[in-house]
């Protein structure tokens, strides 16, 4: 069943309900900005550790992977730099093993790097 709209109507109908039209690509851009943004905020708030994953998808020392962002804490480490020895523990997680940071040490860096 074909059924045809009025262009006008339809213009009209957007504007009223301040509606827009997007590419699909933009919403869904906006939609894991927002998300990243959220889980930012939730592991600020947090008071424990933090894995690389997180700081990875939370964005919160920018667009960094997660091997990239233990690399970087690793050699903080070892610099004697932002991160300090006590603050990278590894934990077993079932059969894998999983390094966290502590928050205190995530947020010094974001600070550094001027995201929070």
């Amino acid at each position: 069943m074909e059924k045809y709209i009025n262009a006008q109507e339809f213009m009209e109908y957007l504007k009223e309900n301040n509606l827009v039209i997007i590419p699909e690509s933009y919403a869904d851009e906006r939609i894991k900005e927002l998300n990243a943004e959220k889980l930012k905020k939730r592991l600020l708030r947090r008071r424990g550790m933090i894995t690389f994953r997180e700081i990875s998808d939370s964005k919160l020392w920018g667009e960094i992977s997660p091997k990239a962002a233990k690399s970087y804490a690793l050699r903080e480490i070892e610099n004697n730099g932002l991160v300090q020895k006590n603050e990278v523990i590894l934990v077993k997680k079932g059969k894998m093993n999983v390094y966290k940071i502590h928050h205190l040490a995530v947020e010094r860096v974001a600070k550094i790097k001027g995201i929070i």
